[in-house]
């Protein structure tokens, strides 16, 4: 009894020493997943950017080296694979390898960066789509160890593809903020802006209403194709094309200057100016510098531009009585004190005559002098 007491001491013992010196099993590493992001550019762009992310990485093990083939569809071509982290990047055609000295043992992070290159007639509303393939070979996926025998094959799993989307940005359509005027003839400028850069813009058709004034002329500054409908009313419809020779590419150019006759009657009042981009195909082109197949853009207008109609005047006739004398003079001082109220007659124009904004001393002498000269 005590010699079977005694080896089962023995054994317990042998098993519990054992337990010391042996490792507990690991659990299978999980692979780590990979994933594209999206882009979006506009119509003409001639390259997109997507960039590859790798993530379920574990904080125990890391990651050393990492590799996946990428391809697109719709004529769209990979330019480019470059590495996003140090380590060396290595790009065969469609495929790319990563490999690093030190493990990266961040959750996820930013691997590499696709240069998808599109083709020159890619249009508003096309969609290249980017796929990820993992490599086959678990072990292109490794752990990191100071040791390469300790290294892990964790292999990879595609958990999401990317996609680039076209999308046309508004061309801006716009004239004058505000505008300055006085009965009688008046111009102002129709300006683009927001040009796609490599494209440009190569037609437009822009209505003009300004209620209140009738339009006199329309002058298209830039040389091409153009059109203009009946002038004398209150709205005018112009068109122009540049054809195969001119094109728009620089924020701010005007296409065309419109000459406006303001009555007697709209003194002291406020005209708006109303443009109305053209929204039907055609009306707003690219310039077509990406070969023969030009882009139909859409276009936006700035609404609000406003020209304030103030009172025919003569510089120091304060009172708008046909001459300049006392009478100005001390209205035109009774205006530079606070808490003035204007009378019917009170011209501001006419008392401001350094055109600050506001009445002041300086104004009160300049009428006092206009007064003194008309003697």
């Amino acid at each position: 009894m005590k010699t079977k007491s005694a080896i089962l001491l023995v054994v317990s013992l042998f098993v519990a020493l054992a337990s010391l010196f042996v490792s507990p099993v690991k659990a299978e590493p999980e692979p780590v997943t990979l994933s594209a992001s999206d882009a979006t550019v506009a119509p003409g762009a001639a390259e997109a950017v997507i960039v590859v992310t790798v993530g379920n990485i574990s904080a125990e093990d890391g990651l050393c080296a990492c590799a996946f083939h990428a391809s697109v569809d719709g004529g769209a071509s990979i330019k480019s694979i470059k590495a996003l982290v140090p380590g060396t990047g290595v790009k065969a055609e469609d495929s790319f390898a990563w490999a690093s000295d030190d493990g990266i043992f961040d959750p996820s992070f930013e691997l590499a960066e696709i240069t998808v290159e599109l083709p020159s007639d890619a249009a508003h509303g096309d969609e290249y789509n980017v796929t990820l393939i993992a490599d086959e070979d678990p072990d292109n996926y490794l752990s990191y160890s100071d040791d390469a025998d300790f290294m892990i094959g964790l292999g990879a799993t595609v958990v999401r593809n990317g996609r680039i989307d076209v999308e046309t940005a508004p061309i801006l359509v716009y004239g004058p903020d505000k505008l300055t005027a006085g009965p009688g003839e008046t111009k102002f400028e129709v300006c683009v802006s927001d040009i796609p850069t490599r494209i440009g813009v190569g037609s437009a058709l822009v209505t003009v209403n300004v209620p209140g004034a009738a339009i006199k002329e329309v002058s298209i500054l830039l040389s091409g194709e153009t059109r203009i409908s009946d002038l004398g009313g209150e709205s005018v419809t112009f068109y122009w094309n540049g054809g195969a020779d001119v094109g728009i590419y620089e924020n701010g150019t005007a296409i065309a200057e419109i000459t406006v006759e303001i009555p007697t009657e709209a003194d002291g009042k406020d005209i708006p100016i109303e443009l109305v981009p053209g929204s039907e195909p055609g009306d707003f082109m690219s310039f077509g510098a990406i070969g023969d197949n030009r882009i139909a853009l859409d276009a936006n207008a700035y609404a609000g531009g406003v020209i304030q109609v103030y009172l025919a005047f003569t510089p120091g006739d304060v009172n708008n009585d046909g001459s300049i004398n006392a009478r100005d003079v001390v209205l035109a001082m009774k205006a530079s004190l606070p808490g003035f109220k204007e009378p019917s007659d009170f011209v501001f124009k006419a008392a401001d005559m350094d055109d600050s904004g506001k009445i002041n001393a300086r104004d009160v002498i300049a009428v006092m002098k206009a007064a003194l000269q008309s003697l």
